[in-house]
């Protein structure tokens, strides 16, 4: 009986010291209705999309509407959306073509300027948490497109437009600069600051006479029940 009146005890104790907790830490409450936040249901992709054109674009997809200027923003945050329906995406009010996506996908759409846009399916193999990743994408217009440490080696080359590819690489700062073939090269871009688990994309841009290089941490927007 001891035993019990003790545990009992302790367990009031216990209860007192979380409740007291939770009102003088409202820091970890926020924490912990993150972690509880809503999950995206079963059947879900992941889209995102990138203008790659020289003027600035409105887009709407899964019910939100971005501007992507290339002076400020070329490419959204991953957004979950109902791979069990064509995707729907409007672009300056106008529809493009519905787009099939496949379940548990992630992928990026490359706007064209015509009603079809392109696709590239971001391949999620060979996860490693404990270094950073570097996603390649060529969407320079008629660009056989490679990418190098500045004044060192190259991290990609001979990648197709509308391609892309991935490494896992060492959480550092470098700068980079993108290349046509025979052609024109890039300002160099700075990779920005990473830490293990992050994931980067650049994104090779313009033609091949001018391309530029674009970069930026990948993200994907907190699901709201909405898709």
């Amino acid at each position: 009986m001891m035993k019990i009146q003790n545990l009992c005890i302790r367990a009031g104790c216990l209860m007192a010291a979380l409740m007291l907790s939770s009102l003088s830490a409202p820091v970890s409450a926020q924490e912990i209705a993150r972690l509880y936040a809503p999950q995206a249901p079963a059947g879900s992709s992941y889209l995102r999309v990138l203008n790659p054109s020289a003027k600035a674009v409105s887009v709407e997809f899964a019910g939100k509407r971005d501007v992507l200027d290339p002076g400020r923003k070329v490419v959204t945050d991953y957004r979950v959306v109902d791979a069990s329906l064509d995707v729907a995406i409007k672009v300056d009010g106008r529809a493009l073509k519905r787009i099939k996506l496949k379940p548990g996908s992630f992928n990026t759409v490359v706007l064209t300027g015509a009603d079809q846009p392109q696709i590239i399916a971001d391949v999620t193999d060979d996860r490693d948490d404990l270094k950073a990743e570097l996603r390649f994408y060529n969407a320079a217009r008629d660009c056989n497109g490679s990418l190098a440490i500045q004044d060192g080696a190259t991290v990609f080359d001979h990648v197709a437009n509308g391609d892309s590819r991935k490494r896992a690489i060492n959480p550092v700062q470098a700068r980079l600069r993108g290349r046509c073939d025979a052609a024109g090269s890039s300002e160099p871009a700075l990779l920005p600051a990473l830490k293990s688990g992050d994931h980067v994309s650049v994104f090779l841009l313009g033609d091949k006479a001018n391309p530029r290089l674009v970069t930026q941490v990948d993200a994907t927007e907190p699901y709201s029940g909405t898709r």
